[in-house]
């Protein structure tokens, strides 16, 4: 295993989010602060940051309930983060903090499957809390929600708790692909545009097809490998687990998949490096039309490695079908 970037990535994000956690330790003092937890998503939570990665940051508060999080304290939060973001000299926040805002622990669980989830952006902070999640703030409130959440997707694990199949929560992560994928689609307007916005677009496709790809279905694997008879406890021990570590063990009692596992390590220590610069670079190089070809040549072998791993898996278990039906 191409070991050396991956622990030289996951030693950067261990030093920056403790640094994270400490400038956040003063929230404490304001009491309504402590029904509220940030936690970091993305390339942070998959120990895969370098310094040139930006910060994506969600809030999730449990209050009372019927009570609500005032105004007030959702600013104090935000501009508590903001001013840690500063003092560690970060790139901005993405999209200049468009989703900087404090979700509701009982929305993200009581939206799943209504029409709200999406309109209020619940589907992608609970589906990126699950997926690709690190606490930086109030641990007990962050594990709380997960496990809230997770026990929301076995409501009937009482009734067949030897032979429990978590489809509900493998079809909740397949639509969070498929969604990722349609957003890219609309998006596409950046090919008549500016190059910049080619170069954004060409970006967001070539993340798309490997750390968006692994993140779903290195989970989606292994959940497949472990049925029937998954436990939410089960879920929430994965949970904890890098995405190519999820893979990693979806694959130890499956030896034919040796082969594929350590190509897609391989495919992904080169996906990293490619992305080491500064972003101006980055978007440079990727719009360079060889650079191009290349990029989106291992992107498609990494795909076909995914794809077999998780047919094998599977087709092993005899669950294809809730794949596609």
């Amino acid at each position: 295993m191409p070991a050396t970037i991956f622990d030289e990535r996951q030693e950067f994000c261990l030093g920056r989010l403790n640094n994270l956690r400490q400038l956040l330790e003063g929230l404490d003092r304001e009491e309504r602060s402590k029904e509220c937890c940030v936690y970091v998503v993305g390339s942070y939570a998959r120990d895969e940051a370098t310094i040139h990665s930006d910060l994506d940051a969600f809030l999730v508060a449990s209050p009372a309930k019927g009570k609500s999080i005032p105004r007030v304290m959702e600013a104090h939060l935000v501009s508590a983060l903001a001013s840690a973001q500063k003092d560690m000299g970060l790139p901005d926040f993405t999209d200049g903090g468009e989703f900087l805002e404090v979700h509701l622990s009982d929305n993200m669980v009581g939206n799943l499957g209504h029409s709200e989830d999406d309109y209020k952006n619940t589907f992608t902070a609970r589906m990126l809390l699950l997926l690709e999640s690190k606490c930086i703030f109030n641990e007990a409130i962050y594990h709380s929600v997960i496990r809230r959440v997770v026990q929301n997707y076995f409501k009937d694990f009482h009734k067949h708790s030897s032979d429990f199949q978590p489809t509900f929560l493998m079809n909740d992560i397949l639509r969070f692909w498929r969604t990722l994928c349609l957003n890219y689609e609309h998006g596409r307007q950046w090919r008549v545009e500016s190059d910049a916005s080619r170069a954004k677009g060409h970006l967001q496709n070539y993340k798309l097809k490997f750390s968006r790809l692994l993140t779903c279905f290195s989970t989606v694997a292994l959940l497949l490998s472990k049925a029937p008879g998954v436990e939410p406890d089960d879920v929430i021990g994965m949970l904890k687990l890098s995405p190519m570590r999820r893979l990693q063990m979806a694959c130890e009692h499956f030896g034919s998949l040796n082969g594929d596992l350590e190509a897609v390590q391989q495919e992904y220590a080169w996906f990293l490096s490619s992305l080491a610069s500064s972003k101006d670079e980055t978007r440079a190089w990727i719009m360079n039309e060889e650079n191009r070809v290349e990029a989106f040549d291992h992107a498609s072998a990494f795909c076909d490695r995914i794809y077999n791993i998780v047919r094998t898996i599977a087709d092993e278990r005899n669950l294809a079908r809730f794949l596609v039906i």
